[in-house]
């Protein structure tokens, strides 16, 4: 199993030494970034607010195999820069398990109701991946990019929200990876950790927050990048911090 974590500054070495050459790069990145990747083209990626940039994570080990990313510059927010980095982890499922953690995190966790990706003609492994979570491809949207002395044909794939429910529920439980009555158990009588829901609860808790003046040195766009922590959990904790005469971090 995978869980999604903030990517932040100490992981920028990391995601530079996956990346080998420009036309690796491209098909990862799409035409973002210029190769090679330098810290300041990541500083500036890490500071776009329209976008949330991911690690994937094992669960067991904490081994960081790979990278994603939630992009909001559109109306329909896409998926971007997927990427299963470490080959010995590859077909295994795990990017498979990252999309469906995606969508759940636009899905269930915010308030959106389609997505959207792009993925290059010939990549046939990963257009077999997103169709197997439910994406379609748009027919309406290509494009073509030259590299070197051959043209990528690029591909759009959407889906819906009521479709990724149907496809989801045939083989995960979406809305929690872990029994919900446990879950209902676990959740406190009381303090700002009972305000939320199971998912946005845990995912502050796996970064060590569990009290408000911990709550307060995190700013908002920091709770955000969080797996599981979505818009709707603010406003409580916006005003239970209010209360405290406390507020988050500029």
């Amino acid at each position: 199993m995978i869980t999604l974590l903030p990517f932040e500054k100490t992981d920028l070495d990391r995601f530079k030494s996956w990346i080998k050459s420009p036309e690796e790069l491209l098909q990862f990145a799409g035409p973002y970034f210029s190769f090679p990747i330098t810290d300041k083209q990541l500083q500036h990626y890490l500071e776009d607010p329209k976008r949330r940039p991911y690690k994937i994570t094992l669960l067991e080990s904490g081994m960081v195999i790979g990278h994603c990313e939630l992009n909001f510059e559109r109306d329909i927010p896409r998926l971007s820069r997927i990427l299963i980095a470490q080959n010995t982890e590859r077909n295994k499922g795990y990017g498979k398990q990252t999309i469906h953690a995606l969508l759940k995190l636009l899905f269930i966790d915010d308030r959106y109701d389609q997505a959207d990706l792009n993925v290059y003609s010939w990549n046939s492994n990963a257009i077999r991946c997103y169709e197997n979570v439910g994406f379609r491809i748009n027919e309406e949207v290509t494009s073509e990019t030259v590299v070197g002395n051959e043209t990528w044909k690029g591909l759009n794939m959407q889906i819906s929200k009521s479709d990724w429910i149907k496809q989801a529920t045939l083989e995960v439980d979406i809305h929690c990876p872990t029994c919900p009555s446990c879950e209902k158990e676990k959740r406190p009588d009381s303090g700002f950790l009972s305000l939320l829901s199971s998912p946005a609860r845990n995912a502050l808790l796996q970064q060590g927050i569990d009290s408000m003046e911990k709550l307060a040195g995190f700013t908002e766009k920091d709770l955000l990048r969080l797996h599981g922590f979505g818009k709707a959990s603010l406003p409580p904790l916006r005003q239970a911090l209010f209360e405290k005469g406390l507020t988050f971090k500029e």
